[in-house]
């Protein structure tokens, strides 16, 4: 582990791929402090009780329950839980831009406009916002900082019914690809949008439930071939391990051996 002292800022982490991240970074990355931030509080608790045993006891985790759907406290939110971190104290800084919703699954024809606000806000806006105060708040800083978004094949492939979340999917992809652009030059950020394959978790459960349509997910549920999440999150990690992606790019879990 080359990595030094490393500072894992993470949304979504109560359940799912986000705590398999959390659980595989802990595993490999020895000097390692968290910040968890979500909305399912007894969710990040037991994430962190699962996280524990691979971790210094000396490791600080932060737990931030937020709603982050509620765009008007979300800038307090995020102040607040940054205000408490010290970024210089670090070598590098991993944060990553995992909650999203499923939202609306279904035709184009039918969406209402506070569906359409619910999902943008918490796929697409917050992330925006995350991601945003992050690079504000080390501006200056001579850290490292990697901007990782949890992408999906939905943010370069259109699926049908998918539309929301395919739509914030695609926004999330090129928010890191600007922010690639616009940190070229600099020696310290590197910007992934790194997509975890299809995965067996609740939200995949969810899709098929919701959406039989997608035949895609539906036979690889039936095949037995959707992904351990942890396998996925190990394979994140060594990509940040060796840090050789070319920032902005679009990583699948089929792409990597």
């Amino acid at each position: 582990d080359t990595m030094g002292k490393t500072l894992l800022i993470i949304t979504g982490a109560s359940r799912g791929f986000g705590r398999a991240v959390i659980i595989q970074i802990a595993q490999h990355i020895k000097e390692l402090d968290m910040v968890f931030l979500g909305r399912d509080l007894d969710g990040m608790k037991e994430t962190q009780s699962l996280a524990m045993p691979h971790i210094n006891v000396d490791a600080n985790i932060l737990i931030h329950q937020v709603d982050l759907t509620n765009l008007d406290h979300l800038e307090h939110h995020f102040k607040t839980v940054f205000d408490q971190v010290t970024f210089s104290n670090y070598e590098r800084i991993i944060a990553v831009s995992n909650s999203g919703s499923l939202g609306h699954l279904a035709s184009q024809a039918t969406l209402d406009l506070t569906e359409i606000r619910r999902t943008i806000d918490l796929n697409v806006t917050s992330t925006v916002i995350f991601n945003s105060m992050i690079l504000a708040a080390m501006k200056s800083s001579q850290t490292q900082l990697r901007l990782i978004n949890v992408s999906s094949l939905c943010a370069i492939k259109a699926f049908k019914y998918h539309g929301l979340y395919c739509l914030g999917k695609a926004a999330r992809d090129m928010l890191m690809a600007v922010i690639a652009e616009e940190t070229k030059d600099s020696n310290n950020v590197k910007t992934l949008n790194y997509a975890p394959g299809p995965l067996d978790t609740e939200m995949a459960k969810e899709l098929r439930e919701k959406c039989p349509e997608n035949e895609y997910l539906v036979n690889l549920h039936r095949e037995g071939k959707l992904l351990d999440p942890m396998a996925s999150a190990l394979k994140l990690v060594n990509l940040l391990r060796e840090d050789k992606w070319d920032t902005g790019a679009h990583i699948d879990f089929y792409d990597l051996p």
